[in-house]
């Protein structure tokens, strides 16, 4: 029998000296002390529902155009919440009064970004063109929605949402229920194990009601087909680079290419595959005679750096800045980044056209090898570590072979280095939801 109180003096002890110096230590210590006291869950009381927004009536009159979005924090702003965003603005441009409805909190950041809007508390039904609201409790209960309220929504979650804020607002004003614009970038019920979440995620594709689908490129919404999902109303459009990003390529495009692999390194995002990327890089660096004389950097999220031999290290960059993002993939070779998911994903394609040769997968309908000449994309019967490393030895040696290689890729994608409106089509939503007499006071 341990006697835990004992155990946790003992290693208290024996680490206190040196848990500010040695991060593996910290973690051993608080994982020792999960397991001798692991929390207890109410089983009652799963969390599962703690999204949901409670409606109150509003008493602002006209049309306003909500956002429901996850998050507006830079922090956290990948490639689905910038896209999500100048979707929002673009679409906002017909409307007097916006609000943008967070289901987190706000970064200090987040009060400079956004200085142009209104914070408003929940329960405030304020009549501000530009606000800003936080379901979060803290800020108060119910969310006024009025008559005149439309949604779009971003993520599962706030689909589910929206969903039942229209069937409140229908018969609260007595009314047709109102279109909800439903921004889809992923089929996200597989983003979970099958589980209540996923038959969640699932139900908002199946809404009976009406639904104005868009969906981040032509191929995702080809993969909502094959899967028998349809609306009424549906457009999609393609990926553009980021202007940042695209301005810094025009000034450093031909940067001379050095040996390192970039990887587009999310731990927490099971999707993008890690693990496989990590177990692919043991594997090439054993199969490849050089493989020390190249650098390995990874980008997207912090990680600890992972030693990979005694001479080579998968170097952590974090959430680099754009600037600092462009910069890094002119002058490096090679990139990985998979997605095991129907959605094609920006780094493939930023990498690709920055000069590089990259490594990504299939999934489905999806093969990127076909948007540009520097993508290999791996069948997914054979999307496995093995193989992945087999391709990275034949792309380090081709670059050994001629390093410039990269910048003579050509593109297959006709508006991505375009600055053109990727939303042309937000006029025929416009003039769709005229019909459900949205402007009606």
């Amino acid at each position: 029998m341990i006697n835990q109180p004992k155990l946790l003096k003992y290693l208290r002890a024996a680490v206190a000296e040196k848990l500010d110096n040695h991060r593996r230590l910290r973690y051993l210590y608080r994982g020792f002390k999960q397991f001798l006291n692991p929390p207890q869950k109410n089983l009652g009381y799963l969390g599962d529902f703690d999204f949901l927004a409670s409606p109150c009536p509003s008493k602002i009159s006209g049309a306003r155009l909500n956002l429901i979005i996850p998050s507006i924090n830079q922090e956290l702003a990948f490639g689905g919440i910038n896209t999500a965003l100048q979707f929002w603005d673009s679409l906002a441009s017909f409307y007097d009064n916006v609000r943008i409805i967070v289901m987190g909190d706000y970064s200090s950041s987040t009060f400079i970004s956004y200085s142009h809007y209104q914070f408003v508390s929940l329960d405030e039904d304020v009549n501000a063109s530009k606000q800003i609201v936080s379901l979060l409790k803290k800020y108060g209960s119910n969310l006024p929605v009025s008559k005149g309220d439309v949604f779009i929504t971003t993520f599962w979650q706030t689909a589910y949402i929206a969903q039942r804020l229209t069937l409140w607002q229908s018969q609260e004003f007595n009314q047709p229920i109102k279109p909800i614009i439903y921004l889809i970038q992923d089929f996200e019920p597989s983003f979970y194990p099958w589980s209540s979440k996923y038959s969640l995620a699932r139900s908002t594709y199946e809404y009976q009601n009406p639904m104005i689908a868009v969906f981040n490129t032509k191929t995702l919404q080809d993969y909502f087909h094959l899967q028998n999902y349809r609306c009424e109303h549906e457009y999609s459009f393609e990926p553009r680079l980021n202007k940042v990003l695209l301005n810094n390529l025009l000034k450093l495009k031909g940067t001379t290419k050095e040996r390192k692999i970039i990887i587009y390194g999310r731990p927490s995002t099971p999707r993008n595959a890690f693990s496989i990327i990590v177990e692919s890089i043991r594997i090439w660096q054993k199969q490849f005679p050089e493989a020390n004389k190249w650098e390995i950097l990874s980008a997207g999220e912090s990680h600890p750096d992972l030693p990979i031999n005694d001479n080579l290290v998968i170097k952590s960059l974090g959430k680099l800045s754009l600037e600092d993002y462009a910069v890094t993939l002119a002058n490096s070779a090679i990139g990985i980044s998979l997605m095991v998911s129907p959605h094609p994903s920006y780094p493939p394609l930023e990498m690709a056209h920055s000069g590089m040769q990259v490594i990504t997968n299939d999934f489905e309908n999806k093969n990127l090898s076909l948007w540009h000449e520097n993508i290999t994309s791996v069948p997914f019967k054979l999307f496995d570590p093995e193989y992945i490393a087999s391709e990275l030895v034949i792309l380090c040696q081709k670059f050994i072979e001629d390093p410039g290689r990269g910048w003579l890729g050509k593109s297959r994608l006709d508006d991505y280095l375009s600055d053109s409106d990727p939303f042309p089509f937000v006029k025929d939503i416009h003039e769709i939801l005229k019909t459900y007499d949205i402007f009606q006071d």
